[in-house]
């Protein structure tokens, strides 16, 4: 735990210091969202620009590293989780390091396309959240949460075990969303939303399962 706490602390210290690095090189105005075709439609001043994913990465950390301890379920064993919240936290801030970068080699006029770096880095952070989802205990805020995962832990594991792994084969198939750069935002969204929809429908069909079995038990 001690070399996770590390790795979030440089993911951080490291976005703040490119941004102090770019500082007198940026314009005044920094580019900072594109489009699905990849055109800057967004744009935000100078500091703003410069801190917004830094602060955020910051602000998203904390309240993921916070939250097992305000979970009921967790209330007593908040440090069941630990280890699979830092690795997420440690794949989330590493994808929001990759875009911070590419957003400030934008601006000074070093354009890589977010069609070539979007699925890959998306993809790594599925594959990084598929694997945590099949080691997580029951809890309110992280994993496969319906209604009916979250009232039993035999629904709850059967359902993040067999989500867990739909991740991981959704984030490998964003990666290779590298090769159409047109339809990257597809290659990144469409699994995402297939998986989603279709491990609330497993959790569904686990629970009648399981309620059947103790029925006929």
């Amino acid at each position: 735990m001690r070399y996770a706490s590390l790795a979030i602390i440089l993911l951080l210290f490291t976005q703040f210091l490119l941004s102090a690095v770019f500082f007198p090189h940026v314009p005044s105005r920094l580019a900072t969202h594109w489009n699905a075709q990849g055109v800057v439609d967004g744009s935000m001043g100078k500091l703003g620009g410069l801190l917004f994913l830094p602060v955020l990465s910051g602000v998203v950390a904390l309240l993921l590293l916070w939250l097992p301890s305000s979970d009921p379920l967790l209330k007593k064993k908040p440090s069941s989780i630990t280890a699979q919240v830092h690795l997420f936290v440690i794949a989330l801030l590493g994808f929001f390091t990759v875009i911070h970068v590419q957003v400030l080699l934008w601006n000074i006029g070093i354009h890589i396309p977010f069609s070539r770096t979007l699925p890959v880095v998306t993809g790594l952070l599925c594959i990084v959240l598929g694997h945590t989802f099949r080691l997580v205990e029951r809890n309110w805020f992280f994993g496969v949460r319906t209604p009916w995962t979250l009232s039993s832990d035999e629904v709850w594991y059967e359902t993040n075990r067999k989500a867990g792994r739909w991740f991981q084969v959704a984030g490998a198939a964003m990666i290779f969303g590298v090769f159409a750069r047109r339809q990257a935002f597809l290659v990144i969204v469409t699994p995402l939303l297939v998986v989603s929809a279709a491990a609330t429908i497993y959790s569904y069909l686990a629970y009648k399962k399981n309620k059947c079995r103790k029925r006929s038990g």
